[in-house]
């Protein structure tokens, strides 16, 4: 997953009675980590200057195949456009404009001490804002996990 964490950790934030987003944040908070949706522009960028490039994060569009919302793993562009870089769907046919919002999983902080990371559950990985590297291509199961 892009949390480094097996697929089976992760919940079905979409069943959950409390509905996704609440679930996705107690999920996160649970692990010392914060989400952030932020709505994009009519182009499908970050509104106004991003420092966020080459982080990744989970982008929602229309789903290729059918009139309901799907969400990708994305990357962030220097000028603030977004990448869609894996679907999990078998057909990894991406996303269908518009797109609409994209979700970034951040630590709380930029520096989290040793202690935090063990005690939160933080990945090693995610001392820094999620940014893509060497593990290019592992995604989560966002399609069973956040399809609405």
């Amino acid at each position: 997953s892009i949390l480094n964490l097996p697929l089976q950790e992760v919940p079905n934030f979409i069943s959950a009675s409390v509905g996704y987003q609440a679930a996705w944040e107690g999920f996160l908070n649970e692990r010392g980590m914060t989400l952030e949706k932020v709505v994009l522009s009519e182009e499908g960028s970050l509104p106004g200057t991003s420092s966020r490039s080459g982080q990744v994060c989970v982008v929602r569009g229309t789903s290729p195949r059918g009139d309901h919302g799907h969400v990708v793993v994305g990357m962030v562009r220097e000028d603030g456009s977004l990448n869609l870089i894996h679907d999990p769907h078998p057909e990894a046919s991406m996303l269908q404009p518009p797109l609409v919002w994209a979700a970034f999983m951040d630590p709380p902080n930029d520096h989290i001490s040793d202690h935090c990371q063990e005690t939160c559950k933080i990945p090693a990985a995610l001392k820094h804002p999620m940014r893509l590297g060497s593990k290019r291509g592992r995604g989560i199961d966002v399609e069973r996990k956040f399809d609405t």
